[in-house]
């Protein structure tokens, strides 16, 4: 009698190099494009199914809205990196975290996300969807400031999401007009904004 060996289920996702793992980023290259062609509103899984060559049924089980599925198509490119930021200094992490984000914002997913911020900002979806966003980068960046509080370059007390707006405001207002955004202009903000924290937190002088 020949004997059969079964083989384990394979799970999206979770083997490296494997058709779980090709499936995933078809799908995320998929949904990326559908973003950028139709916008959030208009937005249809079944367009992703197509484009990825797959059932619907495999995007649902692991995406099961479309806001689950755009959510894990940006933070993957834009935000999933964010953590490792370590250059050994506070201003050099505050100036690659600046360079991180003035690249991701000129790729597909970037130029993507920004139409969606401005075009649908209205949609409670995509306001959603922005702050679920948020939350995973000042996620990320608490770990770069920790850090940075470790070296001593920070007060323990430091407000992390308030540094990372303050780095990233001007950049990102100038990257949704689609201005350039110079080194020159990232070294200011880092050094005005450090400038800015260190003071706040130095002893008041009698």
């Amino acid at each position: 009698m020949e004997r059969v060996t079964k083989r384990p289920a394979v799970t999206v996702g979770t083997r490296p190099g494997g058709r779980s793992e090709r499936v995933v980023r078809s799908v995320l290259k998929a949904a990326a494009e559908e973003l950028s062609l139709s916008g959030f509103t208009n937005f249809r899984v079944e367009e992703v199914a197509l484009r990825a060559a797959v059932a619907k049924t495999t995007i649902y089980r692991r995406w099961p809205t479309k806001t689950d599925l755009v959510a894990a198509m940006l933070h993957a490119p834009l935000i999933a990196d964010d953590a490792t930021v370590d250059t050994g200094s506070l201003r050099g992490d505050l100036l690659e975290t600046l360079r991180r984000g003035v690249a991701k914002g000129g790729t597909p997913e970037g130029r993507a996300a920004i139409r969606m911020v401005q075009a649908e900002i209205e949609n409670p979806e995509v306001a959603e969807l922005v702050r679920v966003l948020r939350r995973a980068r000042r996620k990320a960046f608490r770990e770069v400031v920790k850090r940075a509080v470790a070296r001593g370059e920070l007060a323990p007390t430091v407000d992390s999401n308030l540094l990372l707006d303050m780095i990233m405001g001007p950049v990102h207002g100038r990257m949704r007009l689609g201005e350039p955004v110079p080194a020159s202009l990232m070294e200011s903000v880092v050094d005005i904004v450090v400038a800015g924290f260190n003071a706040a937190a130095a002893p008041p002088r009698r």
